[in-house]
């Protein structure tokens, strides 16, 4: 009668545990769910500066003179380039206030348009203009695998491809999923859902695929039934082992 009721109550632990198990998966389709088909491309659409970008933003004269003179100048001059950066946020009509200049449109520019137009703007005020622009929140989020744990991936140019991602993510982890590589991508303010199949070598074709600011790659974590149950289980197993213990040992006594 003991054994059975210890059974019993393993079995309503392993119930209960039950409903705690891969709780931490994330982005989970429906069964009918039809992904969207990706094109296998190399290549990355040049990026285009939008509402909420925030560009660092520097101005030198003399065609730049003084920047290479500056890079070039050791330690002391990689500081002050560094020390003198300035972030500027582009506004949700794609305006980036400018000191001298004012507010400038620069929405749906790419970085290059944006360095030349900025250019010919300060030529007004100073002789041989040259201008660095850079983005700074330009990223990408991947979660490799390892259950809800991610991380965010600066995207320092064009053409980092999902292969490349995943890596600087620190790779797949020990729970992934090669075969269920997905990838989110926000197009015409609505997310397209991509899945690719990274653990057979046909799948290259599509890991070289370009990184785009704003995606999401999420590595489905294979799940872990077996080990999860235990896990979830063990605390009460202890107690009830030690509670076996404890009520042998008074049986005994008295």
């Amino acid at each position: 009668m003991n054994f059975k009721l210890i059974l019993l109550m393993l079995m309503i632990a392993c119930g209960f545990s039950s409903c705690y198990i891969n709780r931490d998966f994330m982005l989970q389709p429906d069964t009918d769910f039809v992904f969207e088909e990706l094109s296998p491309d190399s290549t990355s659409k040049e990026f285009r500066i939008g509402p909420n970008t925030i560009l660092q933003i520097n101005v030198f004269t003399n065609d730049g003179a003084l920047l290479l003179e500056y890079s070039t100048g050791g330690g002391e001059g990689r500081r002050f380039l560094t020390g003198s950066a300035l972030n500027y946020i582009v506004d949700g009509e794609g305006y980036v206030e400018l000191p001298l200049i004012g507010k400038v449109n620069v929405n749906g520019l790419t970085i290059p348009e944006t360095q030349k137009y900025l250019s010919e703007l300060y030529e007004s005020r100073y002789n041989d203009t040259f201008v660095l622009v850079r983005v700074e929140n330009r990223r990408a989020l991947v979660y490799a695998g390892n259950n809800s744990r991610g991380e965010v991936v600066p995207l320092t140019g064009n053409g980092i491809s999902i292969i490349e991602a995943i890596t600087l993510a620190g790779g797949l982890g020990a729970n992934a999923d090669a075969g269920k590589v997905r990838l989110f991508r926000k197009k015409d303010g609505e997310y397209k859902v991509y899945q690719i199949d990274l653990s057979k070598i046909e799948g290259i074709k599509y890991a070289n695929t370009a990184v785009e600011s704003g995606d999401i790659i999420y590595v489905q974590p294979v799940p872990r039934l077996g080990r999860e149950i235990v896990e979830n289980i063990q605390p009460i197993v202890n107690i009830i082992s030690s509670a076996s213990i404890i009520y042998l040992a008074f049986s005994r006594i008295f």
